[in-house]
């Protein structure tokens, strides 16, 4: 067991937003003893295994990162450094316009690039937001599900009107 595995074993883990998410149980490494894979306890949610390049190990907490945002970073770090070599293309070519030929065929190349990048752009995008849409529906799911354990507690029954009323919102929509 390497120095950096006995070090994160038992530390708690957060998601980016700060939100508790479980401890770390243990790791799997490679043959060369770099870890791989980290095996989280998250309670009620189980076990989760987590690519090790996927977290920030600081003093007393590790940081979860979803791949969503390690993706969306890179793919921001490509698009910049594209964009800057179209640039400096550019003034190249208004600095020497022999070069002209040979400058459209490697600035057609950057701006299928910078295209293909793009579409990657939106489709991360696109399942980030159908994440979020998707942790909304199971957030209001499981209010509804306390608050209906609440209203038994309370009252011995639950009704969509007594819903309604309590999240403000119309009878139609508790049913």
């Amino acid at each position: 067991m390497s120095n950096c595995e006995v070090e994160i074993i038992g530390k708690a883990v957060k998601d980016m937003y700060g939100a508790p998410m479980g401890k770390i149980l243990g790791t799997s490494t490679d043959v060369d003893g770099s870890i791989q894979t980290v095996g989280i306890n998250c309670g009620s949610e189980g076990l989760k295994q987590i690519a090790f390049d996927q977290l920030v190990v600081q003093s007393e907490v590790v940081i979860f990162i979803p791949k969503w945002r390690l993706d969306s970073q890179r793919l921001l770090k490509q698009k910049e450094l594209v964009i800057r070599r179209l640039n400096a293309l550019m003034e190249i070519v208004s600095d020497n316009d022999s070069m002209k030929s040979d400058a459209e065929i490697i600035h057609e190349k950057y701006n299928t690039k910078l295209m293909t990048l793009q579409r990657t752009e939106f489709e991360i995008n696109s399942d980030r937001f159908a994440q979020v849409r998707n942790a909304r529906n199971t957030e209001t799911a499981e209010d509804y599900t306390e608050m209906i354990a609440d209203l038994i507690k309370e009252t011995g029954e639950a009704r969509a009107v007594d819903l309604a009323k309590h999240f403000g919102v119309t009878g139609p929509t508790v049913n």
